[in-house]
């Protein structure tokens, strides 16, 4: 059942206030589904995150004479840190397809040339 089966009809007059149909007895999978896929629960994909930041710096031999390397690079990456706004109501995050947020991720790193 659908979480906001809580809104549904359930007395004359419910249906001017809400779209969710009532829980009939026997219970009508066709019913169920039927409110499953309609329009009524679709929301906007509207957002804005925070996706991607890499900070990086290289060092160059040129500039560091006692350095046994030709370059030496270092960085720092992050992704997925976060959704900043939503357009829609529910505060559902449309990365989140199965229900759980796409998990962060955080890098170091560091490379060298020879």
């Amino acid at each position: 059942m659908q979480a906001d089966y809580s809104k549904r009809w359930q007395k004359p007059g419910d249906e001017l206030k809400t779209n969710v149909p009532a829980i009939v007895y026997p219970a009508d999978a066709n019913s169920d589904e039927f409110y499953r896929l309609s329009s009524v629960l679709v929301d906007k994909g509207d957002n804005i995150t925070f996706q991607d930041f890499k900070l990086g710096y290289t060092f160059q031999k040129s500039s560091f004479q006692h350095f046994p390397f030709n370059s030496l690079s270092i960085y720092f990456y992050a992704s997925n840190l976060g959704l900043i706004w939503r357009a829609n109501k529910d505060h559902l995050d449309p990365d989140a397809i199965s229900g759980y947020p796409t998990p962060k991720t955080i890098e170091f790193g560091l490379s060298s040339n020879f």
